[in-house]
């Protein structure tokens, strides 16, 4: 949805530098990779381990939060793998 919506005003955009610079050239189609393979496999992990009680409730969702900005600070800043655009950045 942010792809269609914001394409002529892009927040962040993936590049791709390691494996496939010649066959995922376009943003749109790294982010469809992105959203298809990752985002969907880690949110079947989360929803599938997701605890009844209220405080490992909270402790899972700081964990997973910690996780997806690691993450993304890792892609940023060590890696080049997505740049920020229009104001946007990782806080």
């Amino acid at each position: 949805m942010y792809s269609y919506l914001l394409y002529y005003h892009q927040l962040w955009a993936y590049q791709e530098i390691f494996f496939g610079v010649h066959i995922l050239r376009n943003d749109l189609i790294i982010s469809l990779i992105i959203m298809f393979l990752a985002y969907l496999s880690t949110i079947m992990i989360y929803l599938g381990r997701f605890p009844k009680s209220k405080q490992k409730q909270s402790f899972w969702i700081a964990f997973w939060v910690f996780l997806y900005s690691s993450i993304e600070l890792i892609n940023l800043k060590y890696l080049d793998l997505i740049n920020h655009y229009n104001g946007w950045n990782i806080w």
